[in-house]
C-alpha cells in the first residue's frame, strides 16, 4: 500500500504558534499525521489538534520526538491511540530495563518516567567511559578514535557506534500510546538499524553545504528562532 503527501509544514523550535498548521491539517483531512516536532512545541501542537477535533480515532499521529515525559504534560486518555517511533520505551519488558527504571525512580522520584532521550544519555556516558579506558587518556582526539570501536548493552538493547559517522546502531520500535501514559510496543526491528544521518538524495558534501548555509543564515546559531 502506498500513500501520498497532502501537505508539509514547519514551525520554529520552541514556538507555540501551531494554530495555522493545525488548521491546514483540519482542511486537508489526512489519513495520518507524521510529526517531527521537537520539544515542548509538541504539547501545544497536540492541544491544538484536540481543540480542532482531530483525535487518534479519526486521524492518528505518528511522532518521532515525543515520549513518556511529554505525555505527562497532556491528558494521556486524549492521546491514547497515537503512535511514536523511537528506540526505547519505558515499557520494554526485559529484566535489564526493569532494573534501569527501578534505579531511575529510586534516585529521581517514583513519579518520574524514563524515555528515549534519558536512555540515550545513560548509555552515552558508558560509551564515553569505555572509549576513555580503551584510549588510556582523556585526550579528545584519542577518544574520538576509540569511540568508533565501542558498543554497549543498554536498557533498550545493544547499541554500536558506527565508525563512519559516530552515530549509533539501535533497535527501532513503534509504540502505541496507552491511557496510562505508557506505550504498547507494536513493532520492533529484528536487529539494530544502521544510522543514516545523511539521506541519499544529497551527497555528504551537499549536506554539509546545506547545513553550513542554515547556520550562517541563522546568525551563527543551530536553531532558527527569528521567524
Amino acid at each position: 500500500m502506498r500513500g501520498g503527501i497532502v501537505g508539509e509544514e514547519y514551525v520554529l523550535l520552541g514556538s507555540r504558534e501551531v494554530g495555522p498548521v493545525v488548521e491546514k491539517i483540519r482542511r486537508a483531512r489526512p489519513d495520518v499525521i507524521l510529526n517531527t516536532i521537537n520539544g515542548d512545541t509538541n504539547v501545544h501542537f497536540f492541544r491544538a489538534l484536540r481543540a480542532a477535533g482531530i483525535t487518534p480515532g479519526t486521524t492518528p499521529t505518528m511522532s518521532f520526538s515525543f515520549a513518556e515525559h511529554e505525555l505527562k504534560s497532556l491528558q494521556a486518555r486524549d492521546m491514547a491511540g497515537d503512535y511514536a517511533t523511537l528506540s526505547y520505551f519505558q515499557s520494554i519488558a526485559t529484566e535489564k530495563n526493569r532494573r534501569f527504571v527501578e534505579r531511575f525512580r529510586t534516585r529521581y522520584g517514583a513519579d518520574r518516567v524514563t524515555a528515549d532521550p534519558i536512555e540515550a544519555g545513560y548509555f552515552g556516558v558508558y560509551l564515553w567511559a569505555q572509549a576513555v579506558e580503551d584510549a588510556g587518556t582523556t585526550s579528545v582526539g584519542a577518544i574520538r578514535k576509540a569511540i568508533k570501536r565501542q558498543s554497549f548493552d543498554a536498557p533498550g538493547g545493544m547499541v554500536y557506534v558506527e565508525p563512519e559517522n559516530q552515530h549509533t546502531w539501535k533497535i527501532v520500535r513503534i509504540g502505541k500510546i496507552r491511557e496510562d501514559g505508557q506505550f504498547d510496543i507494536v513493532w520492533t526491528s529484528e536487529k539494530p538499524v544502521r544510522p543514516v544521518p545523511y539521506p541519499v538524495y544529497r551527497s555528504r558534501d551537499e549536506w554539509g553545504a546545506f547545513l553550513d548555509g542554515l547556520y550562517r543564515g541563522w546568525g551563527g546559531a543551530w536553531a532558527n528562532r527569528a521567524g
